[in-house]
């Protein structure tokens, strides 16, 4: 099990006792900064969910050869 365990622990140990240049600390800097409360920002607009929605009743079934004769191409044309 000790094997398995000092691949890891090792760099982990290694990495704490590395020491951070003070360079490193003030790029990071700006990305804690509090924002500005003077910038404007536009609001975020979401669209609607429901948009386009059509309700719907269930029907009793047709007669199948005039719901074909309704959607088949006129007669005379190509295929």
């Amino acid at each position: 099990m000790f094997r398995t365990i000092l691949p890891v622990a090792l760099p982990l140990v290694l990495g704490a006792c590395q020491a951070t240049p003070p360079e490193g600390l003030a790029d990071a800097a700006p990305l804690l900064a509090p924002a500005d409360p003077d910038r404007y920002a536009a609001p975020v607009a979401a669209p609607r969910v429901v948009t386009g929605y059509t309700h719907r009743e269930p029907v009793d079934p047709g007669g199948w050869r005039q719901l074909n004769d309704s959607q088949a191409p006129s007669r005379g044309g190509g295929s």
